[in-house]
């Protein structure tokens, strides 16, 4: 229903003009405190349209006999009444039919919308869903895409190949099994034979490290830290910690053009037993420790190196000997 402003005198009500016209608005004549008048032309038909005066003369309004004003000439008058005085204008509403209408196309607009969203969160939720699953299929089954060594020079010697990186990807924890790529932080042959070197490679990496070592009797081992490599006064890393050897069978079946052996792999985790897991100084690096014995020790030139039994591993040495000589070290990193 639209209410009409007027003011004294009020509006005469004329209903002798437009008996066959059916109309939505009902006329509201009650008197209100206004600066101008209105009035319809009194030219009839569909299109009335609307005029105003700021004489104090008494208007006539053609409306039906059952008090009823033409939609559209309400609808301007309202829009009128809006632009000229806002502070004075009078209150709106739709009929009853177009507000049930406006309220069931929202309505139903609201619903194909919520429906619209739910389907989409529902197929975004299928998707993640799937994915997790696809990701913890492959976990179970070790099914990752396979792991790319980058960073690493044509000319440089390496310590590690995919076949033994494949292997070693079995032994690590799972959110680091999932990183195909295995970017060079640091090689002995690329880089130098240096601690100090190793410790500024390693300066801007941030995560786990996988440290690679071969001996000159060709042995291969070396540890998984959760840490980078770095000069610390004290002990550092956490139980994800663990040694490593490669059975020294696969290096001479290596060698052999038909052979298809797999690398196999050696792990010693941590026993809880102490919390010597890592130890940097200035002129040395070292894993594992107790009682006076530690499972790795590398030198200031990472060339002379010691292996034995400890307690923060229960590990047997790692090489063949006790004392080695390093012929290649390297340092690699996880990127996902």
């Amino acid at each position: 229903m639209i209410k009409l402003s007027t003011a004294l005198p009020s509006i005469i009500v004329n209903t002798t003009d437009i008996r066959h016209h059916r109309h939505d608005a009902v006329l509201d004549t009650s008197t209100i405190q206004c600066t101008q008048f209105y009035y319809f032309d009194e030219g009839g038909g569909d299109n009335t349209t609307i005029a105003a005066t700021t004489t104090n003369t008494t208007k006539k309004v053609n409306l039906h006999d059952n008090g009823v004003l033409h939609s559209s000439s309400s609808n301007n008058l309202s829009r009128h009444l809006k632009s000229n005085d806002k502070r004075r204008q009078t209150m709106t509403r739709r009929s009853s039919t177009g507000l049930f209408s406006s309220l069931s196309l929202s309505s139903s607009t609201s619903t194909s919308t919520s429906s619209s969203n739910s389907s989409s969160s529902n197929s975004s939720d299928e998707d993640d869903d799937h994915q997790k699953k696809s990701l913890l299929s492959m976990a179970e089954q070790n099914q990752y895409p396979p792991i790319k060594l980058t960073q690493r020079s044509i000319h440089t010697s390496g310590c590690l190949n995919t076949d033994i990186a494949e292997q070693l990807r079995n032994c690590l924890p799972s959110r680091m099994a999932v990183c195909s790529e295995w970017p060079l932080l640091y090689s002995m042959d690329q880089h130098g034979s240096s601690l100090q070197t190793m410790y500024s490679r390693l300066e801007n990496h941030n995560g786990p490290c996988l440290v690679i070592i071969q001996t000159t009797d060709e042995e291969i081992f070396g540890a998984y830290l959760t840490e980078p490599i770095h000069i610390q006064s004290r002990f550092y890393g956490s139980g994800e910690c663990f040694l490593w050897r490669l059975d020294p069978s696969y290096m001479h079946a290596v060698d052999s053009v038909v052979s298809t052996q797999d690398p196999l792999i050696e792990t010693y985790r941590w026993t809880g037993k102490n919390d010597y897991l890592c130890y940097s100084a200035r002129d040395y690096i070292s894993f594992g420790g107790g009682n006076g014995r530690v499972a790795i020790w590398l030198n200031e030139d990472l060339l002379q190196g010691h292996t034995e039994s400890c307690a923060t591993f229960d590990n047997k040495p790692l090489s063949s000997s006790s004392s080695f000589e390093c012929l290649g070290l390297e340092i690699w990193g996880f990127r996902f």
